[in-house]
């Protein structure tokens, strides 16, 4: 009896492995034909991201949301790379950080408390 579950366990772990490996090769192929809008779900079909491609590369507005479906991030990328303005959002809906983005990279980040009063400001080089 020993024996039949440790088979049974193999072939289960053998079946997981192959569908692991059919499951990223299919999302790389439909990521590399990627072209215009795409949204991420949460289970019961809660909104968790919306992002926008062109010709597989992210383009444009993306916005990232909590599982209450408010805005938790949005920001902007230009040839597959954040630019300018990214805004990070509390559950509450309050900006909680300010980023700025120059071709991929973070040149400055504010950040504010609870009631929206900015409280640092760091520049990056």
């Amino acid at each position: 009896m020993i024996r039949f579950f440790k088979a049974l366990a193999g072939a289960v772990v053998l079946i997981l492995i192959a569908a692991v490996f059919l499951l990223v090769n299919f999302r790389t192929e439909k990521f590399q034909q990627m072209d215009g809008q795409k949204e991420e779900l949460y289970f019961f079909n809660k909104k968790i991201g919306e992002r926008h491609y062109r010709n597989g590369v992210l383009e444009g507005k993306t916005r990232a949301f909590h599982s209450d479906g408010k805005l938790k991030a949005e920001f902007m990328f230009k040839e597959g790379l954040r630019e300018g303005t990214a805004k990070h959002y509390t559950p509450k809906g309050n900006l909680r950080f300010e980023d700025f983005y120059v071709r991929g990279d973070k040149k400055w980040r504010k950040k504010y408390d609870d009631s929206g009063k900015l409280i640092s400001e760091k520049k990056y080089k």
